[in-house]
């Protein structure tokens, strides 16, 4: 039997691990990460932020804010931890509201806001399977809110758009689960957006009664809030 076994039973000796020369260009064949590019989908109560009817507000219903935010890092060519990455982010919001005004009218509100800016990633923690990683952006901020109002008993309506620009810090925190596809991850999160005090012009200064007369009064302020909001994605790492 002994001379009839085959005793290296393997083409290739598997404990033989030497590598064969010369070595490829990208040896030791480890791609690092440099870049890092996600979607998001976000929701968050909406506050309060109307236009000054001249007429007493008797009833309303706000809706929730919905938004998108898509996002494109590169890691900091200093870091060799693989830790800091730095890009830009664009988001878009939208929400709407409806109200009751004394005199047999009614009101809606569409507002629309898209943001640009640059963010920077710092992860905190992580290991093979998850990672929690903190955000920071200072965004410009372009709103549309879009007024329409109806009078019933003179048959009378009528849309009016308000815009403005703002500047909007944003921090965040995200926690992520690495790899549910192959260098894709699912990531859940929490954000708090800071909007400065600011205000919303007409685009157009024609308007009946339904509206201010008073230039002081036809706008839309907007004070200091801060608003937060949950969202949930996903994140690719080549």
């Amino acid at each position: 039997r002994e001379f009839t076994q085959n005793i290296r039973p393997y083409t290739k000796d598997p404990t033989d691990y030497r590598l064969q020369e010369p070595l490829s260009d990208n040896y030791p064949f480890h791609h690092a990460r440099t870049y890092r590019a996600g979607i998001a989908f976000t929701l968050g109560p909406e506050l309060s932020n109307n236009y000054k009817y001249n007429s007493t507000i008797t009833g309303q219903e706000i809706s929730s804010r919905a938004g998108l935010q898509l996002y494109y890092l590169k890691r900091a060519n200093w870091d060799k931890l693989d830790q800091f990455y730095f890009g830009g982010v664009f988001t878009w919001w939208t929400s709407s509201s409806d109200f009751n005004i004394d005199g047999n009218r009614s009101a809606s509100e569409t507002l629309n806001q898209i943001s640009l800016g640059p963010m920077i990633t710092y992860d905190l923690w992580r290991n093979l399977d998850y990672s929690l990683t903190a955000e920071s952006s200072l965004l410009v901020s372009y709103t549309s809110q879009t007024i329409s109002q109806a009078d019933f008993t003179n048959n009378l309506f009528q849309s009016r758009e308000f815009t403005g620009l703002t500047i909007m810090p944003k921090l965040a925190g995200n926690f992520s689960i690495k790899n549910i596809f192959k260098d894709v991850d699912a990531i859940i999160g929490l954000e708090s957006q800071f909007f400065l005090p600011h205000k919303l012009t007409p685009a157009d200064q024609t308007a009946s009664n339904l509206w201010n007369n008073s230039a002081e009064n036809d706008v839309i302020d907007i004070p200091f809030n801060v608003y937060w909001n949950a969202f949930i994605g996903i994140r690719g790492r080549y």
